[in-house]
């Protein structure tokens, strides 16, 4: 054990204490974190075939023209969402959906809401 092992444990030991010290002081009896976990790859799984349905190169946001304003804008919607999420391809992907809508339908938005 080195000198900088040995100082780091008895510091420990230390605050270990205090920490006792203060639980019994004031009552405190320190209890394990329980936390619900048995739906955080489910949840985060449906997250990812949300955005990866949205996606889809071959999904018809085509057929209706009158509709092509709505679906830019939930597209738009959906993107900042996986750029929320960390999900940079999946945003990179809605980005170029969007703006080949917008080319091909005469669509425009405003510089600052393209990303």
């Amino acid at each position: 054990i080195t000198r900088s092992m040995a100082e780091a444990m008895a510091e420990t030991e230390r605050r270990r204490e205090r920490q006792m010290d203060y639980n019994s002081e004031h009552g405190i009896t320190p209890q394990t974190i329980r936390k619900k976990t048995e739906n955080v790859l489910y949840d985060l799984h449906q997250e990812t075939t949300v955005l990866a349905q949205a996606a889809e190169p071959g999904a018809d946001y085509e057929s209706d023209p009158k509709n092509v304003a709505q679906d830019v804008a939930r597209l738009k919607r959906e993107m900042r969402k996986a750029a929320e999420l960390l999900e940079f391809e999946t945003a990179a992907r809605l980005r170029d959906r969007i703006r080949a809508l917008e080319e091909r339908y005469g669509v425009h938005t405003s510089k600052a809401s393209r990303a």
